[in-house]
């Protein structure tokens, strides 16, 4: 496997590159085929709304992408998404890595994120990373504090 790098989606053509991710991220969470039209609008709203997107490439592939935003003192992550086929070599790790390195470059308090109970490599990378989980609906509020760093 080619080394992977973890980089800001910055240019629009760099923001594009996610929609075959977004569409296969949403297909595979409600599990049937989302339009790539739906997949469109999706990131094309990121864009719009001044979110922080991360994509991990492979070579000259885009294998993952990372999603969130500054809120209220603190920084959401949107999700994370890795191709079925590159799972389990640390990428996910390497994304949720950059989120919160930028979270404390902002000064924020915190991060946080919903994660389903079904979703368990989400799981395993919040654990990994020392996030306390509390229960909520079909699945966990993540939070893990970046004061004392």
């Amino acid at each position: 496997m080619s080394t992977v790098v973890i980089k800001r989606a910055e240019t629009d053509d760099e923001i594009l590159s996610i929609i075959p991710l977004k569409q296969s991220d949403d297909s595979e969470c409600i599990k049937q085929q989302v339009p790539e039209e739906v997949a469109l609008q999706r990131v094309i709203e990121w864009r719009e709304m001044h979110y922080d997107v991360w994509m991990a490439k492979a070579g000259l592939d885009v294998v993952g992408y990372a999603v969130g935003k500054r809120q209220d003192g603190g920084y959401r992550s949107y999700g994370i998404y890795v191709e079925p086929a590159h799972r389990n070599r640390g990428i996910g790790t390497l994304l949720k890595n950059a989120q919160i390195e930028h979270a404390r470059k902002c000064y924020c308090e915190y991060i946080w994120s919903n994660v389903s109970e079904n979703n368990k490599p989400s799981i395993r990378v919040q654990e990994k990373h020392g996030f306390e989980f509390e229960r909520s609906g079909a699945g966990y509020v993540v939070t893990k504090s970046l004061k004392d760093f």
